[in-house]
């Protein structure tokens, strides 16, 4: 897995636009012969076959070609996203999907995005990190990756005047740079308010020929900003990566290119040296960045006289994007994050102490908490709220509706992590927990569902669940 893998699937219109006909796709895989390139593009390749949306096409000959021409594949192998997107176009080609499998730290990140080769724009977006031990594992996080790509494209609506976001990461490309510059990309494409261009490699083309860059290697915000307005976009995100103490320091800022003024900044300190914390820090400074904490603006709902949260809480003291986002798992009374997909280390088995979820240990955002037991009891009382096993944009879960007002509540379906961290039930059913602890010392209670229940259930306090906060 030393080679990254650059795989490119070009969707081409046989005839009508989006879905009257199937878009036919040509996949395309450098960087190697390696069995793991191998899998990763034929799970990719499979996840299109079955889809039922596209057609696989085998021949990419001409593609080829006009690949090997560009001078800047003969002199690296390789070529910038604006490139491809070009081809892309010249070949009759809608979209164009980078991809790429690459070692970082003690595990593997993989990543894929859709790039509409008409606005230079990502569709879609998906990407996974694991401690790849083994053919299934690997296998695993390739199908995961290639169907949420393809879900997330089949939403996807041009024209919806979104606010352009241009992603510049500083330092080279390094596997952390990388992976800081895809989880970038994948938050800004989920969002609601804003797109990733795919401009970057003719954006850092013109920033090197900055003066200032040409001396230090970096350039001020009102270069920045400058730069960002001649390609077209209203943001530039800058993300830098600095090293202190023999730990990894993770800065970024978002910089409205009209004003040269930092609309928005988030940094951590990674100092766990690991994939799943540079997963989780990443996780944090993103949702930070691009407004995931901001609560005021439609991210409250009054169910049943309960004030709750539209979003389930990410990172520590964040919440996630969309009320679809899984966010992150917690285990009772404990502020650490876990991830909601792949495999985690460092589980811990200890049980957490106390009778209530302490504040030093909640993670909700400020002017939020952990809900009680009587509290979450009220979503499921039949005679004032109604409960529907839905679905919202490809994600299953409950919604909960207040008879009297019509507000709705959803609660994505998750699953949960049981003793060992092993996840369980993803799509399936959702656990969140409640502050209110069992009688004993190794259980808590918690709000479980599916397609056909909804309980209150006491359950082992190692368990990592979701969290849906309410007002304070």
């Amino acid at each position: 897995m030393r080679k990254a893998v650059i795989l490119l699937l070009a969707a081409m219109c046989a005839g009508v636009m989006y879905g009257q006909t199937k878009q036919r796709i040509a996949v395309y895989v450098t960087g190697g012969e390696s069995g793991d390139n191998q899998v990763f593009g034929a799970k990719l390749r499979d996840a299109i076959v079955q889809s039922g949306d596209y057609e696989a096409v085998e021949r990419t000959d001409a593609f080829l070609e006009q690949l090997r021409k560009e001078q800047t594949y003969q002199r690296s192998g390789h070529v910038d996203d604006k490139d491809i997107a070009r081809l892309g176009k010249q070949s009759g080609v809608q979209f164009v999907c980078v991809a790429e499998l690459m070692p970082v730290k003690d595990g593997s990140f993989a990543t894929a995005r859709l790039v509409d080769v008409e606005k230079a724009s990502v569709i879609s977006s998906a990407d996974g990190a694991e401690q790849i031990k083994n053919l299934p594992s690997l296998i695993s996080m390739s199908s995961s990756i290639a169907s949420q790509l393809l879900r997330d494209a089949s939403k996807y609506k041009p024209g919806e005047g979104k606010e352009r976001i241009a992603v510049y990461v500083a330092g080279g490309e390094q596997s952390i740079q990388k992976l800081l510059a895809a989880k970038m990309v994948s938050a800004i494409t989920q969002s609601e308010k804003y797109v990733a261009m795919e401009r970057t490699g003719a954006f850092l083309q013109l920033l090197k020929k900055e003066q200032n860059y040409q001396y230090s290697g970096s350039v001020d915000e009102t270069q920045l900003a400058r730069l960002g307005k001649q390609f077209g976009v209203k943001y530039v995100c800058v993300v830098r990566v600095a090293n202190s103490f023999g730990s990894e320091f993770l800065d970024a800022i978002l910089i409205n290119v009209e004003t040269s003024v930092v609309k928005a900044s988030a940094n951590d300190a990674l100092t766990e040296n690991d994939l799943q914390s540079l997963i989780r820090k990443t996780k944090h400074i993103t949702t930070l960045l691009l407004g995931g904490t901001n609560v005021t603006e439609g991210k409250e709902v009054i169910i049943n006289g309960v004030r709750w949260a539209t979003c389930n809480v990410a990172a520590p003291g964040t919440f996630a994007v969309r009320p679809e986002d899984a966010g992150m798992f917690y285990q009772w009374n404990r502020k650490k994050a876990w991830d909601v997909t792949g495999e985690v280390t460092d589980w811990d088995n200890t049980y957490s102490k106390g009778g209530t979820w302490e504040k030093a240990n909640d993670p909700s955002p400020a002017g939020w908490r952990i809900p009680t037991k009587e509290e979450t009891g009220k979503l499921y009382d039949k005679h004032k709220v109604d409960r529907e096993w839905t679905t919202v944009n490809g994600v299953n879960g409950c919604k909960f509706t207040d008879k009297a007002t019509g507000n709705s509540l959803f609660l994505p379906a998750a699953g949960s992590r049981h003793l060992n961290g092993t996840l369980y039930y993803a799509g399936e059913g959702g656990r969140y927990w409640g502050s209110t602890a069992e009688s004993n010392e190794s259980s808590a209670y918690s709000l479980d569902f599916g397609s056909g229940y909804t309980e209150w259930h006491s359950v082992n306090r190692k368990n990592g669940q979701s969290v849906r906060a309410v007002a304070e």
